[in-house]
């Protein structure tokens, strides 16, 4: 696999099980010699599957259950913990509990600490006084209520700046960097399950005459305008794109290279028709390309490009597909 950088939720996920597994090992440790054998067994059990979930995570990156393993792998050993050894294990609660907001989205995270909670609570009624027992109850609430907001609040600006990085600010369409991504899984894909996809590659005829007749504003309402009508004609399966300037890229999964021609086409009548500055018609130039085994990214997109170029050459307002 080759070395890339590792995403949050992969980083949180190793961190998280490398430190519990290393920290929680000297525990069983310590209770076999103490001959406590069931504790042991228990923190020898949870240590070997955060080791065993580091690992795999490491491998795979995928960590969507491996999260929720973890996390349910920290709820069920302090449960547990608390349960054998009293109350004086409940201070384990805290940092337990805390780090399942980071592990599942908040929502999810906020069902299982409050049911580990109940449960714990509900131990330890019956061995502290009233007044102990409600300075844990409270002093929970209030850590894992400050981390449900922040887990929420991290959230929401993880999905806005997701989406400044990954759309074009103009027009709301993906930008280069979300095509090059999509185009990278597009390929690997096909390398594991071959199925038909298409690449089609717009671009407006003459806009820099539209700039230059009209201004930029009025460029800038005619480019919203175009990648509007686009995402209004093609269907939720397919990613849409801004390449750069007036060109914008159309990844159309499950069809082949004659659905995507005629896709093509059916944008470029719409364009056509659509008058987006009145009394000024804009045409739309179409390059189509089928994947092809042994294609990569770059060389699909140049396929597509060329394909695009043919159009241009041959007096634009039309749409041509790539040689076989």
């Amino acid at each position: 696999m080759p070395h890339t950088r590792r995403r949050s939720d992969e980083a949180v996920l190793l961190v998280l099980s490398g430190c519990g597994a290393i920290s929680i090992f000297p525990f069983s440790i310590y209770r076999g010699l103490q001959a406590e054998w069931s504790i042991a067994l228990m923190d020898l059990v949870a240590s070997l599957l955060m080791a065993a979930l580091l690992i795999y995570v490491y491998r795979t990156r995928k960590t969507e259950v491996p999260n929720l393993v973890l996390s349910l792998v920290f709820l069920i050993a302090t449960v547990l913990t608390v349960f054998l050894k009293g109350p004086s294990q409940a201070f384990w609660c805290y940092p337990a509990t805390v780090a399942i907001f980071y592990l599942v989205p908040p929502r999810r995270a906020a069902v299982l600490v409050s049911i580990a909670l109940l449960v714990i609570l509900a131990m330890l009624s019956a061995s502290l006084e009233l007044l102990a027992l409600l300075t844990i109850a409270i002093t929970l609430i209030a850590t894992n209520t400050f981390a449900y907001v922040f887990a929420t609040r991290s959230n929401e600006q993880h999905q806005r700046l997701m989406v400044l990085a990954t759309h074009d600010p103009l027009t709301g369409a993906g930008n280069r960097r979300a095509l090059e991504e999509k185009l990278g899984k597009m390929v690997q894909l096909q390398q594991r399950r071959p199925y038909p996809v298409s690449l089609i590659l717009l671009d407006l005829d003459y806009f820099k005459r539209v700039n230059d007749s009209y201004g930029h504003a009025v460029g800038d309402d005619v480019l919203l305008r175009f990648a509007d009508l686009i995402r209004s004609r093609i269907r939720t399966s397919d990613s849409f794109f801004r390449f750069g300037g007036e060109e914008f890229v159309i990844i159309a999964e499950d069809a082949n290279l004659q659905a995507a021609l005629e896709l093509a086409e059916e944008l470029r009548v719409s364009v056509g028709d659509s008058h987006l500055i009145p009394g000024h018609r804009i045409s739309l130039s179409a390059g189509v390309a089928e994947y092809r085994d042994g294609d990569d990214r770059d060389g699909w997109l140049q396929r597509a490009d060329d394909a695009l170029l043919s159009a241009k050459q041959s007096g634009r307002d039309r749409v041509c597909c790539a040689s076989a």
